[in-house]
């Protein structure tokens, strides 16, 4: 269930965000508040964003730039006006990110005594007692998107979207296409439909 709380206050389930993002499958969760009326929402405005990265401060401002583009860029396509005398809603945004890293035992199949896993027994020729592992490295990116009534200031939907990471530096280089497709992903439910 969504928290009726001032989107200015990080929610608690804000995984930081940091967005620049190539790689895999990403993830979209979203909630609302079943007795909001989405209906009148016309005109938004922005409230306080909340970012931190590990970049130097130009490229988090490209980071934070790239992401308030591509959700105006798309709430707009949905009909929505920005209109910062008027709004009937805030949006804003959370992001970061947080080290992703995994671990595996390396299967050597060339050894005449059979396979050696990390876990099993050394093979008699390996002179240090262990096994190689295989350590896979990224960045979870997250991106929380959280719109609050502008009469009452609280939460009435959000959605955190989640991508790995492989190369946050290969990332920026194409950091305007990767925000605007996890931003896509994230806006696909709101407004939410009536069922």
């Amino acid at each position: 269930m969504l928290r009726k709380s001032n989107p200015a206050i990080p929610i608690a389930i804000l995984a930081l965000i940091f967005l620049s993002l190539p790689v895999s499958a990403q993830k979209v969760q979203t909630d609302f508040d079943k007795s909001a009326d989405f209906s009148h929402y016309k005109r938004y405005t922005w409230g306080k964003n909340f970012i931190i990265t590990r970049q130097l401060p130009q490229d988090q401002a490209r980071i934070d730039k790239a992401i308030v583009d591509a959700i105006d860029r798309h709430l707009q396509a949905k009909g929505f006006v920005r209109d910062d005398e008027k709004p009937d809603f805030l949006v804003a945004y959370k992001s970061g990110g947080l080290s992703d890293i995994k671990m595996g035992a390396v299967v050597d199949i060339s050894s005449p005594w059979g396979p050696a896993y990390a876990s099993g027994t050394p093979s008699p020729l390996d002179i240090h007692g262990t096994s190689p592992v295989d350590v896979w490295a990224g960045i979870m990116a997250n991106l929380l998107v959280v719109v609050a009534d502008a009469q009452t200031n609280t939460a009435v939907w959000q959605a955190l979207a989640s991508k790995k990471l492989r190369d946050p530096k290969e990332a920026m280089k194409k950091l305007d296409k990767e925000v605007d497709q996890v931003v896509k992903k994230a806006l696909k439910d709101f407004p939410p439909k009536r069922k």
